[in-house]
């Protein structure tokens, strides 16, 4: 129901809420001090890094946790608005 009430473009939208929910968790996971050694800590941080890699050093901060949630957050917002971009295009 939510897709139809969303109209076509409602699955292209989410393979960028997809990537978003790995970076903005792993940044949470980062702030949070998650244990690195956790097999699903390591998994989400693999499939973040992959999508946030060109982000990294954006913002070089004095500490490397809030960095690393600044510059993967930025990540999160420029893939979701190119994921609605395209989502638009496609639906046109």
């Amino acid at each position: 129901m939510l897709c139809r009430e969303r109209g076509p473009q409602w699955p292209d939208v989410r393979c960028g809420l997809i990537e978003d929910a790995a970076a903005v968790t792993v940044a949470v996971l980062v702030l949070l001090k998650a244990n690195p050694a956790n097999d699903i800590v390591d998994t989400l941080r693999e499939i973040a890094r992959f999508f946030a890699q060109p982000f990294d050093a954006i913002f070089e901060l004095e500490r490397r946790r809030p960095e690393i949630a600044l510059n993967w957050g930025i990540a999160a917002v420029v893939y979701l608005v190119v994921a609605r971009l395209i989502a638009k295009l496609l639906t046109r």
